[in-house]
């Protein structure tokens, strides 16, 4: 078995208004989207002399930010957008922009590609609009140094029932979300072979995943951008808080600050019943999103949420990463003009518009 290395980066975290929940281990969404880098698998690049390929590693852009969003679809200063796609996960997001990269420095005949499996679960569409990203950053030699992908998970709690599992099809299993409003279905993870729920079993809630329908708000409801996109950047500033959109105006003093951290929090309470239950809260909601400023406490069910219109219980979350050759990660500038085709090398382009 391959090992495999993957070098998270997690950084200092907004304290919440919300602070009447608490964590229980990892945000699930982020356990989920670590897994899908760590798990991505490699890239294939162009054949070499000898007729084999040239591999590329995804890994290589796993420094994660989990919950944080640094998108910003303008170019200006120093970011410049490369283009968007529709991903099926972290790790293709991670993947395109380590493809990207290698496209540009590599010298070769023709881009780095997706393997067959990471292909199967994309949209023709999406392919097309890595093809044409990948074009962009040969033509422009702007090879993508910061990924931002809005990861279309909403973490949910199992009915106990459904710690049993129950059976889908082709040998598949899945859970059953205690709250109805997220439909009957959600999906846990593999351990050793066995399907498990998130979270700590018997310590803190056992969460499932369902998929955000609505996207991921950037930064209200009104400006939601849509569930799965993968957004490519180059930016080439040596501070990391410069690859992150300043969007509160009282912290643009700040050198240190990178936003808001979008966490999940739970907390063990009572419903009106008497029935024990896992109430959810947020570090991103705030009373200032609900009717007459008032954030109902507990929240066990969506529906608990109607009177907040500013907070959509079936959102994404913003998952940002750089990579080994970022600035703001490397120490080091972004030098790779040398390696940038130039104009008596069109038929080369035009190997990977092919």
């Amino acid at each position: 078995m391959a090992l495999k290395f993957l070098v998270v980066w997690v950084f200092g975290m907004h304290v919440a208004e919300f602070c009447r929940a608490s964590t229980y281990g990892e945000d699930v969404r982020y356990t989920q989207c670590r897994a899908s880098i760590t798990d991505a698998p490699y890239l294939f690049g162009p054949a070499t002399a000898s007729g084999n390929p040239v591999n590329g590693i995804p890994q290589q852009c796993g420094f994660l930010f989990p919950g944080r969003n640094n998108y910003n679809k303008k170019s200006g200063g120093n970011n410049a957008v490369i283009g968007e796609f529709v991903a099926p996960d972290c790790g293709a997001c991670a993947a395109a922009c380590a493809a990207s990269y290698l496209s540009v420095t590599n010298g070769g005949d023709g881009p780095f590609t997706f393997m067959d499996s990471v292909v199967q679960e994309m949209e023709p569409s999406a392919l097309l609009n890595f093809k044409e990203m990948l074009v962009q950053s040969v033509e422009k030699c702007t090879p993508c140094t910061d990924w931002n992908y809005c990861s279309p998970e909403v973490a949910v709690v199992t009915t106990s029932t459904s710690l049993t599992q129950e059976p889908g099809e082709n040998g598949t299993w899945y859970y059953v979300p205690d709250d109805s409003y997220f439909g009957d279905k959600c999906a846990g993870r593999y351990v050793d072979g066995e399907m498990k729920p998130y979270g700590y079993v018997g310590y803190g809630p056992d969460l499932c995943l369902v998929k955000s329908t609505t996207g991921c708000p950037n930064p209200t409801p009104g400006d939601d951008v849509p569930p799965g996109t993968c957004t490519l950047k180059t930016n080439t500033a040596p501070k990391v808080s410069d690859h992150f959109p300043v969007a509160i105006p009282d912290e643009e003093s700040n050198p240190g600050y990178i936003g808001t951290t979008n966490e999940d929090l739970w907390d063990y309470v009572s419903d009106a019943s008497g029935n024990d239950k896992w109430s959810k809260g947020n570090t991103k909601w705030s009373s200032d999103d609900c009717d007459n400023n008032d954030l109902p406490y507990p929240t066990i069910y969506a529906d608990d949420l109607k009177g907040c219109s500013l907070i959509d219980p079936d959102a994404g979350v913003f998952m940002s990463g750089m990579c080994d050759w970022t600035p703001a990660m490397s120490d080091k500038p972004l030098d790779i003009k040398a390696q940038c085709r130039d104009d008596n090398e069109r038929g080369q382009i035009e190997n990977f518009k092919s």
